[in-house]
Order: structure tokens, then sequence, then C-alpha cells
């Protein structure tokens, strides 16, 4: 990641269900299609899941997930859910990377 340059484009998020997929392409149920890198989640009335796309077609990605809930917070998994990359509590937020193997939390607040 070191070198490159990054541009950060919004996108917003109000799940409804757990859990709720981050993906490339066309969005299905309970899934967004990824159009920026800047993810503004509210999980609405409960906390819920988060899943990022594959690491295979991710290599060099970075997302910035912030969680707008007051009370609620989000648990950011893997895109098969076995893996738990980050927890974002309520008002927080967290820096995200992938190399193309793994996605790693790179910084929270």
């Amino acid at each position: 990641l070191l070198g490159r340059s990054v541009t950060f484009t919004v996108m917003s998020i109000t799940m409804a269900a757990t859990p709720h997929s981050l993906v490339y392409g066309t969005a299905g149920s309970n899934q967004t299609s990824v159009v920026g890198n800047l993810v503004l989640v509210d999980p609405g009335a409960a906390s819920r899941a988060l899943r990022l796309p594959p690491t295979a077609d991710s290599d060099g990605k970075l997302f910035v997930i912030f969680n707008v809930n007051d009370s609620h917070a989000i648990e950011i998994e893997d895109s098969a859910g076995t893996t738990v990359v980050a927890a974002v509590a309520a008002g927080k937020g967290v820096l995200l990377g992938s190399n193309g193997v793994g996605w790693g939390q790179i910084l929270s607040a």
C-alpha cells in the first residue's frame, strides 16, 4: 500500500438484517454494491455483521468504515463470515486493507 495514491469516495449503508455483505458488481438481498471506500454504516435497531468482499478480488483495496449509529455495534467479517476482522462500536470507525490474501485492521478510532 505504500507509495500508492488513495482517493476516498463515500457510500452509505443502512442495514436491515445480518449479515450484510459488500460485493463487487450487482447486489442481491442484504448486499450493497461497492461504489466507494469511505463507508458510513448504520446497523439499525441492533448490532449486526458486515461482510467484506472476497480478499482474492480486493488486493490493495482500502475501506474506512464508520459506524454512524449511537448505540449499536458492527462486527466486520471476511466474505465467508468465518473471521472477525474488526468490531466497531457505535460512533467509531476503522481503516481496513487487503493484501489479496486477507483483510487486516490498519487503524481504529
